[in-house]
């Protein structure tokens, strides 16, 4: 299905992968990337030696990003109309390739199961858009989500399903990934803007600025919970690292700051300076046997968050 909507794609090699199921960047490497609107910069942080690299600068200001399959970064800019979407930025050479352009405001974004296309939310016309990574299709998935404000933050669940916080930020949705169709909400919040899933826990986790802190949740939008209270300040993109801690962008223009969530202690520690982020991940995700490995240690991870709960 073609859409005359003015989308726009990109990709951001950071490293050769060695083999297909291959990750960005080795964890020992302690990188993240993050966007920084205000500077119009997608930059990496190294947490060991403290330092910021700017990857590339983008002609509108780069809200979220993810990594793609291959050693990729797609991220979506606003603010300029010869640049406003999701790109795929090529590091190897430091150009962008821009493949479609959208016309919005668009916010947070997902790799879908399977890594074949990208989910791209619209907060300004309410729409969630999938992006494939091979043809640069476009395709609507969902339209007519939250008012006046629609859909910020999506992260893909082990289940399949698509969850975003919508609605003036006070909603998540749990979404069919393949009609659209809204299954579950849960409501009540305020401030409710990026969104991650962690595999150590199988949770879901959204940054919330009304409490500066976190709300978990289980699969199906079950068992809410707010952690990491007052812990982190206006907290926006956030990331997990697939064994056990979330990465947050604190959000200021001048005194913008990255922090670490540690699930399982329920503490945060300082990461990085980074004045205007917006947007983090983590370079890190478990290769298909660091998973299986992972999930020796899953029931442990879920016993510490029922405890944690409960107490």
């Amino acid at each position: 299905m073609n859409y005359s909507i003015s989308i726009s794609v990109a990709l951001l090699v950071l490293g050769a992968a060695s083999s297909a199921e291959a990750t960005v960047l080795t964890w020992a490497d302690h990188n993240l990337a993050g966007t920084e609107p205000y500077a119009s910069s997608i930059v990496q942080y190294n947490t060991t030696t403290g330092t910021n690299t700017i990857l590339t600068s983008t002609p509108g200001r780069p809200d979220s990003l993810v990594f793609v399959p291959g050693g990729g970064i797609v991220y979506t800019v606003n603010m300029n109309t010869s640049e406003k979407g999701a790109v795929i930025f090529n590091g190897t050479t430091n150009t962008v390739i821009p493949i479609t352009s959208i016309s919005g405001g668009l916010r947070g974004e997902a790799l879908a199961p399977g890594g074949t296309y990208v989910t791209v939310a619209d907060s300004g016309s309410g729409t969630i858009y999938n992006v494939n990574l091979t043809t640069d299709a476009v395709t609507i998935l969902a339209t007519g989500l939250g008012s006046p404000t629609g859909p910020i933050g999506l992260a893909y669940g082990s289940d399949g399903n698509l969850y975003a916080s919508v609605d003036n930020e006070t909603t998540v949705d749990e979404l069919n990934p393949t009609t659209g169709a809204v299954i579950n909400s849960v409501s009540g919040y305020t401030g409710l803007e990026g969104m991650t899933f962690d595999p150590s826990t199988d949770d879901l986790f959204v940054s919330d600025q009304d409490t500066n802190g976190l709300l978990e949740l289980g699969l199906g939008l079950s068992d809410p919970t707010l952690v990491a209270t007052g812990q982190l300040m206006r907290p926006v993109g956030i990331s997990a690292d697939g064994i056990g801690d979330i990465f947050v962008a604190n959000f200021d223009p001048v005194t913008g700051y990255i922090s670490e969530y540690n699930i399982a202690s329920d503490t945060t520690t300082f990461v990085a300076d980074a004045a205007g982020i917006t947007g983090i991940v983590a370079t890190v995700v478990p290769e298909p046997s660091s998973l299986a490995l992972l999930g020796t240690g899953l029931l442990g991870f879920n016993l510490i968050r029922r405890r944690r709960k409960g107490a």
